[in-house]
């Protein structure tokens, strides 16, 4: 819808105009993406220490009733776990850190600390 001033002439944006708004909006998206992109890895973090928590319940839930600890998560799948719960840096079923010594017990790797 174009308007007209008294001389005939439309009025509108200029190109100048146009680009001032375009690079105003870059420069918020620009400060924006990085705050994002923070928020993103604080709630990886946040699922993954739940999860582990989770794990270590149901760990010691186990232990409790079977007196020993699975070989493996996908033993505590049907009874314990719906699914094991997925590692939230890739989507994939993770081991989180989990292995069972010889002598029937367990441990976390370091970098899994809860």
């Amino acid at each position: 819808m174009k308007h007209y001033i008294l001389n005939g002439k439309s009025r509108g944006f200029t190109l100048l105009e146009l680009l001032m708004v375009i690079g105003i909006i870059a420069a918020l998206v620009g400060l924006a993406v990085p705050y994002y992109q923070d928020y993103v890895g604080q709630s990886k973090n946040s699922i993954m220490r739940a999860n582990l928590h989770i794990l270590k319940k149901t760990l010691m839930e186990y232990r409790s009733d079977k007196n020993k600890y699975p070989v493996t998560l996908q033993e505590m799948v049907p009874q314990y776990f719906m699914e094991v719960p997925a590692d939230p840096e890739d989507g994939a079923p993770a081991n989180w850190g989990y292995v069972r010594d010889a002598v029937d017990s367990y441990h976390l790797d370091s970098k899994y600390n809860f």
